[in-house]
C-alpha cells in the first residue's frame, strides 16, 4: 500500500472518530458538582442549587425528560439559570422554553437571568423584540424569577443576584470592558455578613466581579471553548477570542469565586471535543472552624 494512502486512510480515520466523539458529546450532559463552605451560613441554611445555562433550545429526550430528570435526581433547592436559553436566530424554540421552564418550576423554584441572545432579541426595532416580551412575560406569569439587576433573598443568610449587563459588552468587534464603577450602578452594593451569589452570564469580566464583594459568580457564555486541550485550555469563544481566560471550572480571586459552566448547548457551530455539556451542582454549606 502506497504511504500516500496509509496517510488519507489514517486522516478519515481520525476524521471518524472525532466526529463521532462530537455528536456523543453533543448530546450527552454530564454532572458537574461544587461544594462550597462559608463562615457566613449557618448548617440550617445551608444550600443546593442546580445551575444550568447556554442551553439554546437544545433538546435531551422527548420534551427534554433526560435534563429534567437529570435535574429531579440532584433534589435542588433552588434552579438558576444563566441566560442564553433561547437562541436569537431562532423563535421556534419559545413554546419548548416555556415547557422546559414550567416543567422546572415543579421541581423547584427557578430564578433566571438574560444572556447576551436573549439581550439581542429584547432590543427595541429587532424583529424578535415583540415576541420575546411575550416569552419573557409568559415565564414571569408561570413563576419563574427573572431577574434583571435585582437580588432575593434565598434564606435568612443567602442573597441572590442577578446581574444584566448591556449589550454592547458582547460585541465582537469593538470590545468594550465592564468597569466597576457600571457594575455599581447596575447592582446594589452588597450587605457583606450574607453569603452573597451572583448569576452573571459573561465570565469576562471576573476582574471587575471579585471587587464587587460579593462570594460568588456563576456564569457561562463561552461553551467550555468549544474544544477543549487538557483540562483548563478552552479554544475559542462566543467572539471568536482565541484561549479565553475563563472557559470552564472554578476560578478565584480574593475572596470571590467563580464557577463557569460549559453550558449545557451549543448554536451555528455545533463543535464539541473533550468539552461534554454540562449540569452544575452547587451545594453550599456552613463552616464553623
Amino acid at each position: 500500500m502506497k504511504p500516500a494512502l496509509i496517510v488519507i486512510i489514517i486522516l478519515v480515520v481520525v476524521i471518524g472518530i472525532f466526529a463521532a466523539r462530537n455528536i456523543y458529546e453533543l448530546h450527552h450532559l454530564n454532572i458537574v458538582n461544587y461544594r462550597l463552605t462559608s463562615k457566613k451560613v449557618s448548617p440550617e441554611n445551608s444550600l443546593k442549587a442546580v445551575f444550568l445555562t447556554d442551553l439554546h433550545g437544545r433538546r435531551y429526550g422527548e420534551n427534554n425528560r433526560t435534563l429534567l430528570k437529570l435535574v429531579a435526581k440532584q433534589k435542588p433547592d433552588v434552579i438558576l439559570t444563566g441566560g442564553d436559553m433561547v437562541t436569537a436566530s431562532d423563535r421556534t424554540d419559545f413554546p419548548e422554553s416555556i415547557q422546559l421552564f414550567q416543567d422546572l418550576m415543579k421541581i423547584a423554584p427557578v430564578y433566571s437571568i438574560p444572556g447576551n441572545h436573549e439581550k439581542r432579541m429584547n432590543q427595541p426595532g429587532e424583529p424578535t423584540h415583540r415576541a420575546f416580551l411575550a416569552y419573557k412575560e409568559e415565564l414571569i406569569e408561570n413563576g419563574v424569577n427573572y431577574m434583571e439587576n435585582d437580588s432575593v433573598s434565598l434564606n435568612s443568610q443567602i442573597t441572590l443576584s442577578g446581574l444584566d449587563i448591556d449589550p454592547t459588552y458582547y460585541n465582537k468587534i469593538r470590545r468594550n470592558f465592564y468597569l466597576p464603577e457600571q457594575m455599581k450602578k447596575d447592582l446594589a452594593e452588597v450587605d457583606r455578613t450574607r453569603f452573597n451569589i451572583v448569576l452573571a452570564h459573561n465570565p469576562r469580566f471576573f476582574s471587575t466581579y471579585a471587587g464587587s464583594g460579593a462570594d460568588l459568580f456563576l456564569a457561562g457564555h463561552y461553551h467550555g471553548g468549544a474544544v477543549r486541550i487538557g483540562k483548563h485550555v478552552g479554544v475559542v469563544s462566543p467572539q471568536f477570542v482565541p484561549f479565553p481566560k475563563y472557559t470552564r471550572g472554578m476560578y478565584k480571586k480574593d475572596d470571590t469565586a467563580m464557577i463557569v459552566s460549559a453550558g449545557c448547548g451549543s448554536h451555528k457551530v455545533n463543535l464539541r471535543l473533550f468539552n461534554q455539556p454540562e449540569i452544575v451542582v452547587l451545594e453550599i454549606h456552613g463552616n464553623l472552624v
